[in-house]
This record gives C-alpha cells, sequence and structure tokens, in this order.
C-alpha cells in the first residue's frame, strides 16, 4: 500500500491576502506581522503583486527601475508563466537564465528604494557566485507535471524615507538604514524545509491572471502589468503548482493521456479558502504555516491515483479524521480544524505557536452562516461521487472504486437537501494528520483567539 504523507498547508498569503492584528495596506504589499514566507524587502514591508510598468502602484511598492545583466535600461513583459524584460535601446529580449543580474529598483510612496537582484534562475546562480547549484527544477503538481521557472531574488535597500538625513542618522524598525551589499532573499522563511512540496523557500514562481481579494476570493486580474511573485510555500505558489490559476492551466494536447486542466473562479476560490483555512468564508484564517494536512480536488488531479486510493481507504476506515469539505464560501462542513490545541505536553516553537489553535465551538461561534458537521454518510458520498479512490475524476461507474466494494450507496441513509448540496457542490475534501502533529499550543498572549483579519 502506498505511504501518502501528509503535507504542510501555507496558512496564510501575503500581501493582497496578508492578515495580522494591525493590518496595513492589502494589494501589492505593507502588511507588518504576516507569517510565512512572503516576499518581503524587510521594513515591515511585504507584497506578492508587482506591476511591470513603472510607478504603478495599488499603495504598495512600484518599480521604479529596470537594469538589464548588461547595464542597458529595460521594459519588464509578464503574460502567463512568461517573465521577461526587453532591451529599450537594442529590444533584445532576455529571458530564462539570461535574465541572472537583472536589477528592479522598487519604491514606497514614502520614498524608501530597494534594489531586487536576480541572483538565480531554476535554482543556477549568476556564474561566479558562491552558491550551490538547485538540480531539483519545479514542476507542476498535477498533471503534466511540466517544470515551472522559478526566481531567487536578493534585497539592497537604497533609501530610507523622506527627509531622512544622508548619510543616515538613525534608523527603526521599519526603515533601516540603508544596505551596504545584497544581504538577504527577497523569500526568507525556512519553514519550507518541513514541507513534502516545497522545494526552495529562496525561491518564487512569476504568473499573471489571477487576483486574490481581501476575502479570499479569486478574480480575474484586472489591469495591465500585474504580475504574481509568489514565494515557495506561499497559498498563492501552491494555487498556482496545483493548476488553479488561469496560467497554471493546461488545455490538452492531442498527442497526450492527460485532460485538460482548467478551472473556474469557483473552484479556484474553493481551492484557495481551503488552503488557508477560511472555514466561515469571509476572509479570515485559521491556520499556520506548516501544518500537516491531506487533501485532495473532487476531479482526482491531486494527489496522485495510488495515493489519493490509500487516503479515500485511511478516510473509510476511520483511521484519518476528515477536516472539511470545501466549496466557493468556505468550508460546507467542518468536523475538527486542523491546528487544535494541546491538552498537555510542550507548545512547537517559533511562528506556528503563533498561529491558531481552536475547536471547532471556537470557529463557528465566528462565522455569520452555519457551518454543519461532516458526517461519516456526507464523506463517504463525497468519495463516491467524485470518482472513488485513485481515478481522475471518473464515475463511479466507471472508476476504481475497489476499496469502496463494502460500501453501497444503497446500504448508505438518504441524504437530505442540505447534505446532498455538500456533496454535489464540495470541490475540495481536506484530512487531519493526528500523528505529525494534529494538536498545537494556543499562545497564551492570544487567548481567546481571534482569527487573523484580512486588512
Amino acid at each position: 500500500m502506498p505511504v501518502y504523507r501528509p503535507l504542510m498547508m501555507t496558512g496564510l498569503l501575503a500581501g493582497a491576502l496578508c492578515a495580522s492584528a494591525a493590518p496595513r495596506i492589502a494589494r501589492a504589499g505593507l502588511c507588518s506581522s504576516c507569517p510565512g514566507n512572503a516576499a518581503t524587502v524587510g521594513d515591515g514591508i511585504v507584497f506578492d503583486e508587482l506591476n511591470t510598468q513603472i510607478g504603478v502602484t495599488a499603495g504598495g511598492p512600484a518599480l521604479k527601475t529596470v537594469t538589464l545583466p548588461n547595464g542597458h535600461d529595460g521594459q519588464l513583459l509578464a503574460k502567463g508563466q512568461v517573465f521577461s524584460a526587453s532591451d529599450i535601446v537594442t529590444g533584445r529580449v532576455f529571458s530564462g537564465a539570461a535574465l541572472r543580474g537583472l536589477i528592479l529598483t522598487i519604491g514606497m510612496p514614502d520614498g524608501r528604494e530597494y534594489q531586487l537582484e536576480l541572483h538565480r534562475v531554476d535554482g543556477v546562480p549568476i556564474e561566479g557566485l558562491p552558491e550551490p547549484v538547485r538540480t531539483t527544477p519545479f514542476r507542476f503538481y498535477v498533471s503534466p507535471l511540466d517544470v515551472v521557472h522559478d526566481y531567487d531574488f536578493v534585497v539592497k535597500k537604497t533609501k530610507q524615507r523622506y527627509g531622512m538625513r544622508v548619510p543616515c542618522a538613525g534608523a527603526s524598525d521599519d526603515d533601516r538604514c540603508p544596505d551596504g551589499a545584497f544581504k538577504e532573499h527577497l523569500c526568507t522563511n525556512p519553514v519550507v524545509t518541513q514541507d513534502l512540496l516545497w522545494t526552495d523557500y529562496k525561491a518564487a514562481v512569476i504568473f499573471t491572471g489571477d487576483h486574490f481579494d481581501k476575502t479570499r476570493t479569486v478574480l480575474d486580474q484586472k489591469g495591465g502589468g500585474w504580475f504574481f511573485l509568489a514565494c515557495d510555500g506561499t497559498a498563492a505558489a501552491k494555487m498556482h503548482l496545483l493548476r488553479h490559476t488561469a496560467a497554471g492551466s493546461y488545455a490538452g494536447d492531442p498527442g497526450s493521456n492527460v485532460d485538460p486542466r482548467t478551472t473556474t473562479l469557483d473552484q479556484r476560490t474553493a481551492m484557495l479558502k481551503a488552503i488557508t483555512a477560511d472555514y466561515c468564508g469571509d476572509g479570515n484564517t485559521w491556520t499556520g504555516d506548516g501544518t500537516p494536512l491531506y487533501w485532495t480536488d473532487a476531479r482526482g488531479w491531486f494527489p496522485s491515483a495510488p495515493d489519493r486510493s490509500d487516503l479515500f481507504t485511511r478516510v473509510r476506515s476511520g483511521s484519518l479524521p476528515v477536516e472539511a469539505i470545501w466549496g466557493a464560501s468556505g468550508a460546507l462542513c467542518l468536523n475538527g480544524p486542523r491546528r487544535r490545541p494541546t491538552k498537555g505536553g510542550l507548545c512547537l516553537g517559533g511562528d506556528l505557536s503563533r498561529a491558531p489553535a481552536v475547536e471547532a465551538p471556537e470557529v463557528l461561534g465566528a462565522c455569520s452562516r452555519a457551518v454543519p458537521p461532516c458526517s461519516q454518510n456526507v464523506v463517504l458520498r463525497w468519495m463516491l461521487t467524485h470518482g472513488g479512490p485513485g481515478s481522475s475524476g471518473s464515475s463511479p461507474a466507471t472508476g476504481p472504486i475497489a476499496a469502496f466494494n463494502a460500501v453501497k450507496t444503497g446500504y448508505l441513509p438518504t441524504l437530505n437537501a442540505d447534505e446532498s448540496a455538500i456533496v454535489r457542490g464540495g470541490y475540495v475534501m481536506t484530512v487531519n494528520d493526528p500523528l505529525n502533529p494534529a494538536d498545537y499550543c494556543q499562545d497564551p498572549k492570544a487567548y481567546p483567539f481571534v482569527p487573523y483579519t484580512h486588512p
């Protein structure tokens, strides 16, 4: 039997979805205390979107200059998964490895400026840099398992706020003195090393076509030039690598045996809410980075067929507890949240101890709508309805449902209208891992826990 190890679900998205007790501007940056491997230049500036056009901002960082590896001024280009830059003088287009050494200057409305140097592309550094080469490429989690380009930027601060003395005569937590050299990576959070799907926490994927609003709803990206810069392991990166973005879609190939991979906005929203534990569907999150979780989608795209079959069998046997079934409005039904308070023992260290640890009644008490429990009948019927274990979306009549031979639909209680809606409309099922670990300490300073609220 295959061993399907739980995967870490990221807690919070940076920038547009970042949340904190004292949130700042939402889109394109400025969340002061967001957990997660979000893109940050320091000084409390966190962002996930930039615009390719000089000076365009939504309140966060804006692009100031583009300097190509040959020293010429450039114009950034981003469309779908393609990230490149053109030479304003010669018209030459730089892409892939040729972009190494690209320097972007970004600035805040208050005068603070930073340079981002593209250090590595696909794990390969600028020639001569004393950094190891990563040989494992980023790939989509969902077939076809194509390579996805990744980009590792390093940061150098160049200017403080307007009105600060030059040279630097003082610094604060959100306005350090200018750096003498490129130091920190744009993506920095090493919690990714615990996650089987996180390939390189210093790297980011770039894509266009989607915008995630403050309620964790996926929208068509509006306005030209905006692109996601999603650090590995964040919800935005996982959405893309799960092919739940416009850029991650696969239209199909006549010579391929892989079905098209396209998603509706509602399906993307359901996946996003499942990843970020937005149980109530109001944009508030109830999870933390590095939380182990199993999950699968209704069409059987993820995980692989053997792993999905194993997951369904273990759910049916009761050895793995279902957390929730998800739709675009959040959790359609909920049992035990993925991060429950410990009943003894030691707290986990680091950021995990500051993330929520709650029981279902605390979550339900914060929701403005009723969320029923996921009954065994609903769970079994959801698995049967959505292809059976290990299928790729085939119907129960034709899918490989051998593991369910002992569970016939006729032996299950009749569903009421609300239960039927969950079975038909549920797009993602999440399953808690009881061993790795299941319980989390509540931060005493935060009790009773109030969920992270969006800006």
